[in-house]
């Protein structure tokens, strides 16, 4: 009788957990526009997941708001647009909030030993900076 019992649990979560994955939850009611810490505790309550983040980076960022009936994918990235901010589900009810990667410019260009000329141009191999000094090239890249 116990194994019985067991089993039907067991049945019952499996159940229940596949049947969760199928649907994605979607935000019942618009978050306005607000303070990223306020649009997150609205988003949380709506959805039921756990966003997890260092709490330093949503310090003055504003939130453009998202409106309902959006997935909570979609909505959480409406949220995060223009904010500087990316996501990713660890797991199916947690979400990493992180900051996006900074870009270099690329403003190296790479001189191939075809495209070397004579009258100062640079030779086969080295860097070419355009009208920009190595100096001038490293000050921009400095914060």
């Amino acid at each position: 009788m116990r194994k019985v019992f067991l089993v039907c649990l067991l049945v019952s979560v499996l159940a229940a957990s596949a049947s969760s994955a199928g649907t994605e939850v979607t935000l019942s009611a618009d978050i306005g526009p607000r303070p990223l810490s306020e649009a997150r505790a609205g988003f949380g309550r709506q959805t039921g997941l756990q966003l997890i983040y260092v709490s330093t980076i949503a310090e003055a960022v504003q939130s453009k708001g998202a409106p309902a009936g959006l997935t909570a994918s979609a909505a959480l990235a409406q949220l995060l647009e223009g904010t500087g901010l990316r996501f990713e589900f660890l797991n199916e009810r947690t979400v990493r909030i992180f900051p996006a990667p900074a870009v270099v410019p690329t403003a190296v260009a790479w001189v191939p030993a075809a495209a070397h000329s004579a009258g100062g141009q640079a030779s086969p191999g080295q860097l070419a900076l355009g009208s920009q000094s190595w100096e001038t090239f490293v000050k921009q890249l400095a914060p």
